[in-house]
């Protein structure tokens, strides 16, 4: 065998092998999707709430700048739903704010090429069952930039465990069985779409389910 074959043989091992690090590695971090239920005795004390932000799309555009241009400040639906937009801590991907009218945005999702927004399902998490495909949402930024997502899927999984970030879930349209991890991976894997998440209550558990809008940039 000539040299040359051997190097690009090798380098062809190589990068397999990163290939399956890389895998292996986004499986592991992935593995996660955050609980968005549970007792609104939770809510953030010392916060404001943002119910009487206007409905008007500019004028709420206006309200939340804060002249940071890559920070998302707030998400609107017109006659749906109008949020502020808050971080999560460093290191705290299962947080989400509980104060009612903010909805906070997934760290770990950005970090896969996709925008994700979480909120509890008994605070700002109640308006995305409203939100149907053909709809349209609103992202604003700190600078009033605002930019346009079409829904094009609504996804509805049973929690096999509930309360736990990592669990099982069944896929509710057709019994499929599935990983937290492979659930993220569909719901927030992929360039350039947002996705909401909140809880899908049922009898006395409020995080029996999770809820999923997917949205794809309007260009």
């Amino acid at each position: 065998m000539a040299p040359s074959q051997r190097t690009n043989i090798l380098r062809s091992i190589i990068a397999l092998i990163i290939m399956g690090s890389n895998l292996l590695a986004f499986n592991s971090a992935a593995a996660y999707i955050p609980v968005t239920a549970g007792n609104a005795a939770l809510v953030d004390e010392g916060q404001v709430t943002v119910s009487s932000l206007p409905q008007s799309l500019l004028k709420f555009a206006s309200a939340i700048r804060n002249g940071e241009k890559d920070q998302i400040t707030g998400i609107f639906a017109e006659d749906t739903l109008a949020y502020r937009v808050v971080q999560q801590p460093t290191g705290e991907p299962g947080f989400v704010s509980g104060v009612d009218g903010v909805v906070t945005q997934f760290g770990m999702a950005t970090k896969y090429g996709s925008i994700g927004m979480l909120a509890h399902n008994f605070a700002a998490g109640e308006s995305f069952f409203q939100l149907k495909v053909g709809m349209t949402i609103h992202l604003v930024y700190g600078d009033g930039t605002v930019r346009g997502y079409l829904i094009r899927q609504v996804s509805r999984f049973q929690a096999l465990s509930p309360t736990s970030p990592t669990s099982d879930f069944f896929n509710l349209e057709s019994g499929e069985k599935i990983s937290a991890a492979e659930l993220f991976t569909r719901m927030y894997g992929g360039q350039d779409h947002l996705t909401l998440q909140t809880c899908i209550a049922s009898g006395d558990e409020s995080s029996w389910g999770r809820l999923f809008i997917l949205a794809e940039p309007i260009l």
